[in-house]
């Protein structure tokens, strides 16, 4: 395949969300003449558990050192983004359709900071510009979002590109702004961001299977309007944003916050905002084992996998079929786990055990 053809078939043809899979959700671009495009796995998280936990990170070391550390986060992810594609010198005559493309992706997912992008191939100077934001409409803050920008431009440009948000009137006025003569002193190790070589393999499993009724779509919960699409574009469960992500991406926050001896301070704050979800999922007059039968239909429908349930004492034990794997590990979605059955059971659990394929918690 030609140059040409390739970006095309792998950038610029549509994406498309295969949603119809309990358990699994796929975005997946459509190559050309047959072709297979670019797959990953992603999962649906709550907007809600970013927005609190970067306003607890600011509580406690400030908003300077927040926004630092979440710029790193989002380089990070728009790193890793740009890795499914592959490295590859790109013609300039193609590079603002490309650029345009990427970003147009983001923001019909919710990042609505990028419904306007003008990118300049003179001096490789990039413009971005929107508004209410997902997650940054509610922080205030562009820089996670900024980060993102870098990561993914200079993965494209294949030279060091630096962003900063210079947003006014939030939510109304996103703007982000990125050039190379921007620095940051983030240095991205792409072997470490890289997604491992069996990914395709252990996260596209062939699904030939008739399900039992205690397992949901996505697009089972859209038909019955258990999810609606509001005018962004985003989609919404009980009142709650959700934000599509690659399986891989929300283990790198873990990642930084653990590199700046934030480790505990992560994972109990996790918990404690999982709790406060998920109070606002979980009718008080239900029994718990009617509230495990709702966050079976949560996580299928979300791309977590699918959940089989054990009590043993004072243990609940999940088992996972396909869950979603990548070589950062499961510790966010157990942290969320573990939110979730405190609130179900009235009990403060411990993870005693987390993989992708078992989590065990016990009080």
């Amino acid at each position: 395949m030609g140059l040409k053809n390739y970006l095309f078939g792998k950038l610029i043809f549509p994406k498309v969300f295969i949603i119809d899979q309990p358990g699994i959700i796929i975005n997946k671009t459509i190559g050309r003449f047959g072709k297979e495009g670019v797959k990953t796995r992603v999962v649906y998280n709550f907007e809600y558990i970013a927005v609190n936990l970067y306003l607890e990170t600011v509580k406690k070391i400030g908003k300077k050192k927040t926004d630092d550390l979440w710029y790193r986060i989002g380089k990070e992810s728009g790193t890793r983004y740009s890795l499914f594609v592959g490295k590859r010198k790109i013609p300039s005559s193609v590079l603002p359709l490309i650029i345009q493309h990427v970003f147009n992706t983001l923001a019909s997912v919710g990042m609505t900071f990028a419904k306007d992008v003008k990118y300049s191939n003179f001096d490789n100077s990039f413009f971005a510009s929107g508004e209410n934001c997902v997650v940054c409409n509610k922080t205030q803050s562009g820089f996670f979002m900024a980060g993102l920008v870098s990561g993914i431009l200079s993965m494209i440009l294949d030279k060091d590109i630096g962003a900063k948000p210079c947003c006014t009137n939030c939510p109304n006025g996103c703007k982000i702004i990125a050039s190379p003569n921007i620095k940051d002193e983030c240095k991205m190790n792409l072997d470490e961001l890289r997604p491992s070589l069996d990914y395709s393999k252990l996260n596209f499993p062939l699904m030939n299977h008739r399900l039992s009724d205690e397992f949901k779509s996505f697009s089972d919960l859209l038909k019955f309007k258990q999810i609606t699409v509001d005018e962004r574009g985003c989609m919404n469960f009980k009142n709650q944003v959700l934000v599509p992500t690659e399986i891989g991406l929300t283990q790198l926050s873990f990642r930084n916050y653990s590199k700046i001896g934030l480790e505990n301070f992560y994972k109990k704050s996790l918990i404690r905002i999982s709790e406060n979800l998920a109070q606002s999922f979980f009718n008080g007059s239900n029994s718990p084992l009617e509230k495990i039968k709702s966050l079976k239909i949560i996580l299928s429908a979300f791309g977590w996998g699918l959940l089989f349930y054990k009590r043993d004492k004072n243990k609940v034990i999940f088992k996972f079929q396909n869950p979603p794997i990548s070589k950062f590990g499961s510790l966010y979605r157990a942290l969320i786990l573990n939110g979730f059955i405190n609130i179900i059971f009235n009990k403060k659990f411990k993870i005693k055990k987390d993989s992708e394929f078992e989590m065990i918690f016990e009080y």
